[in-house]
């Protein structure tokens, strides 16, 4: 439950590495912090605080390019993991701001 409301599309998976953990479907909600609870078919439950947040707008957040590197000139495809990427049917863009040099 995310502040009171139940998720939907809920999946108990198996890590491989003896442990749980979920995967749902998270419900809309005013912006905020909200609990999460997680209950049991048995009804044992835990609640772990402030541990979501819903915000005003949604920004695109990546997460994770593939490759990580490439040549000096580009022109080469990668591939950017995240979310709230909007598809609109326009062409997009990627913005790359250069590292600074240490």
């Amino acid at each position: 439950m995310f502040g009171g409301t139940a998720a939907t599309n809920v999946n108990v998976i198996d890590s491989g590495y003896g442990f749980l953990y979920l995967t749902c479907i998270v419900p809309a909600h005013a912006p905020g912090t909200v609990d999460v609870t997680v209950i049991n078919p048995d009804d044992g439950a835990g609640t772990l605080e402030a541990a979501f947040t819903y915000l005003e707008t949604n920004p695109p957040a990546a997460m994770y390019v593939m490759p990580t590197g490439g040549p000096a000139n580009g022109g080469i495809e990668v591939s950017i993991y995240g979310g709230s990427f909007v598809t609109t049917g326009e062409p997009g863009y990627c913005s790359v701001k250069p590292m600074r040099q240490m």
